[in-house]
C-alpha cells in the first residue's frame, strides 16, 4: 500500500521485508517500576484526590479478586497506586522522554496464571506546579472515544504524578512515515486518507466536548497493530468556555497563522495542524523547512502545497491536493473546521476503497 519510487514507472505496491528485531536472551524478570525523583523540599505535590476513583476488589458474587486480576478500567487510580506501592507494576521499557516527564511501557502480572499480563503506558511527571498536567487529567477522564488514547487513572508514586493510559504498540505517525521513507517509499493516498479521517474524527469528538487539542502533529498520532489510529497528549488541551482562546502553547511548526500572530483562535486552528501533519506524512519531511521565515512573514508568504513527485513516479490526486489547500487557508475565516473537513470529497470518496489498516501497519513493522 505504498507509493514507491520506480524509475520511469508508476508507483507500485511495496512488500517490505524487514528483518525481525533480535530476540533478547536475558531471561531475568524486568525490574519493578522505578518512578522516583527527589522532590524539592519546599514544594508540596499537588492534591490529586479530586481526580481519583476507588478500585473495586470484589465481584458481584462477593468473591474476592486479587487487584492484579482486575481489568485496568476497573482497577482505577487507587488500585494502581496500591500496586505501585507494592512494587507490582513493572517498567519494561522506555517509550520516550521530554522536558515535562517521560513515558514507560509497563505491565501488571496477574495473580491468576490463566489471565494475560496487562500492558499499558505510564506518563511520569516530576513534582511541582503542574496546572497543565492536572487539566490533562480532568480532560482525559471526560474522554471516551475510539479516536482518543484510553485513560486508566492517575496516582502519586514517590512524589511523582503517574498517568496510566493505553499502550499503542505500533508507534507514532512520525515513526511510521520515517520507516516507510527508509524503504524508499511513500505512504499511499488511501492510507493517508484513513489517517486524516481518524484525526478529524478525534478532533470532532473533542470539539463536541468543547475541548481544543492544540498540539496536533505526527508524534501525537499513535497506531496499534490492529490498525487503530488515536490522538494522544492532551497536556495542553483546554476547555473552550467561549468560542475563542488566546494562550500561546503547542508546537510552533504546526501552529496556524492566527496562533503565531497572537490573535484569538478557535477550532479552525486545528484544521491547519491537520493539513501540515498529513502533508508531512505524504512527502516524508516537514513542509516548512524555513519555518522561521514563514512565522515572520506568514501574511506575505503562500502556504505550502502538495505537489507531485515525478522523479519517484508519485502523482497525487486533485482531490488530495485540494484537501491540503483547504486545510492550509491562511485566512481563518475561510478555513473549514475539522468537522467540515470530514465532508471533503477526498475523505468521502476514499472510503469506497477497502483497506485493512491492521495489515498495513503490521507490514510496516514486520
Amino acid at each position: 500500500m505504498f507509493n514507491i519510487p520506480e524509475r520511469g514507472g508508476r508507483p507500485q505496491n511495496l512488500r517490505i521485508q524487514i528483518p525481525s528485531p533480535p530476540q533478547e536472551h536475558n531471561t531475568r524478570a524486568p525490574p519493578p517500576l522505578q518512578l522516583q525523583i527527589n522532590p524539592k523540599k519546599d514544594r508540596k505535590p499537588p492534591d490529586l484526590s479530586l481526580y481519583t476513583q476507588q478500585a473495586a476488589i470484589t465481584t458481584t458474587t462477593n468473591t474476592t479478586v486479587h487487584p492484579r486480576d482486575l481489568p485496568l478500567e476497573t482497577l482505577g487510580s487507587s488500585g494502581l497506586e496500591s500496586l505501585a506501592l507494592n512494587k507490582e507494576i513493572y517498567d519494561v521499557g522506555s517509550l520516550g522522554a521530554g522536558a515535562g516527564g517521560w513515558v514507560s511501557k509497563c505491565e501488571i502480572r496477574p495473580n491468576d496464571p490463566n489471565l494475560p499480563k496487562k500492558i499499558f503506558a505510564i506518563k511520569t511527571l516530576p513534582p511541582g506546579p503542574r496546572d497543565i498536567e492536572l487539566k490533562e487529567l480532568i480532560i482525559n477522564e471526560r474522554c471516551n472515544s475510539p479516536y482518543i488514547v484510553k485513560y486508566y487513572g492517575t496516582f502519586r508514586h514517590e512524589g511523582n504524578i503517574c498517568i496510566a493510559m493505553e499502550y499503542m504498540d505500533a508507534k507514532s505517525l512520525h515513526e511510521v512515515y520515517n520507516r516507510v521513507k527508509s524503504e524508499g517509499a511513500f505512504l499511499h493516498e488511501r492510507v493517508l486518507s484513513e489517517i486524516a479521517r481518524s484525526i478529524l474524527l478525534g478532533l470532532k469528538y473533542l470539539n463536541a466536548q468543547r475541548i481544543l487539542h492544540r498540539d496536533i502533529k505526527p508524534s501525537n498520532i499513535l497506531f496499534n497493530l490492529n490498525g487503530a489510529i488515536k490522538l494522544c497528549d492532551l497536556g495542553i488541551s483546554r476547555d473552550l468556555d467561549g468560542t475563542l482562546a488566546s494562550t500561546f502553547v503547542g508546537t510552533r511548526n504546526y501552529m496556524a497563522p492566527e496562533r503565531l500572530s497572537g490573535e484569538k483562535y478557535g477550532v479552525n486552528c486545528e484544521t491547519w495542524s491537520v493539513g501540515i501533519t498529513i502533508l508531512e506524512a505524504a512527502i516524508g519531511e516537514h513542509p516548512l523547512p524555513e519555518h522561521d521565515e514563514f512565522v515572520a512573514n506568514y501574511d506575505k508568504l503562500a502556504p505550502p502545497q502538495l505537489t507531485d513527485l515525478p522523479d519517484y513516479g508519485v502523482m497525487w490526486s486533485p482531490a488530495f491536493k485540494d484537501f491540503i489547500n483547504q486545510c492550509l487557508k491562511v485566512n481563518v475565516n475561510v478555513r473549514p473546521s475539522p468537522t467540515q473537513m470530514l465532508e471533503h470529497p477526498w475523505i468521502k470518496n476514499q472510503q469506497d476503497k477497502p483497506i485493512d489498516m491492521g495489515a498495513f501497519i503490521r507490514r510496516v513493522w514486520q
